[in-house]
């Protein structure tokens, strides 16, 4: 402890001059350690001044010289109390400037995300889409197909239908016309034997007529030579 209390004050552990300290070193780094105090050197320089001989007045020199160095180092705490603030103050504008800076990297990553999940959806949707309307190709291609192979199926199985009721019709005529050949055949033998019959018939009777004929003249010719011979006789 010494006589000097500002000194004491003003350099040994001070909290203000701490945190005045630390504030500049956060802030520019150690500059306190590459800069000179005039204050301090004028106040080092004062009390390692030789006063030479004492006289009666030294004690009031030191109160003087005491009171000088508190005014002094009051104003030098005053100042550094402003620096501080006004550090504290750049230190709070550049806290909120890092929290914009951080808040708009924020924003503009949440943007981008939002922008690449809106892009991946998309991307996803389309190839959903494009999926979607290459399986309803797909699924109307096969349909087409398929109904082109029924059409071509019932097509054939009509002509084939067609062919076999033709190929019917064409037996059934045929068997038709078998059927009427042998008909005809059998009318025609049938009015072939009636001719035969009725001629033969007609030749019987012609025959008889002629055998009656024959016997009719040939017993009127004996009447008639009987009764000329009855009148010969006579």
């Amino acid at each position: 402890m010494t006589k000097h209390p500002g000194k004491d004050k003003g350099l040994q552990g001070d909290p203000s001059n701490a945190e005045f300290q630390d504030a500049l070193n956060r802030k520019h780094g150690d500059l306190m350690t590459h800069m000179e105090d005039p204050v301090d050197d004028q106040r080092r320089l004062k009390n390692n001044k030789r006063r030479g001989r004492k006289n009666k007045y030294y004690a009031q020199i030191d109160q003087e010289d005491d009171e000088e160095a508190e005014a002094v180092g009051a104003s030098d705490e005053e100042q550094k109390a402003n620096d501080l603030q006004i550090i504290k103050e750049q230190e709070e504008e550049e806290e909120n400037l890092r929290k914009m800076v951080a808040a708009e990297a924020a924003k503009q990553a949440a943007e981008a995300e939002a922008r690449k999940k809106k892009q991946e959806e998309e991307a996803a949707a389309k190839l959903e889409a494009e999926k979607a309307a290459a399986e309803a190709a797909a699924a109307q291609a096969a349909k087409d197909a398929a109904d082109k192979a029924a059409r071509e199926k019932a097509d054939a199985e009509k002509a084939a239908a067609e062919e076999a009721e033709r190929e019917r019709l064409k037996k059934e005529a045929e068997a038709d016309a078998a059927k009427k050949a042998a008909e005809d055949k059998a009318k025609a033998e049938e009015l072939a034997r009636q001719s035969e019959l009725a001629r033969l018939k007609y030749e019987a009777e012609e025959a008889e007529r002629l055998r009656l004929e024959a016997e009719k003249k040939a017993a009127d010719d004996k009447r008639k030579a009987d009764e000329e011979a009855e009148i010969a006789k006579l």
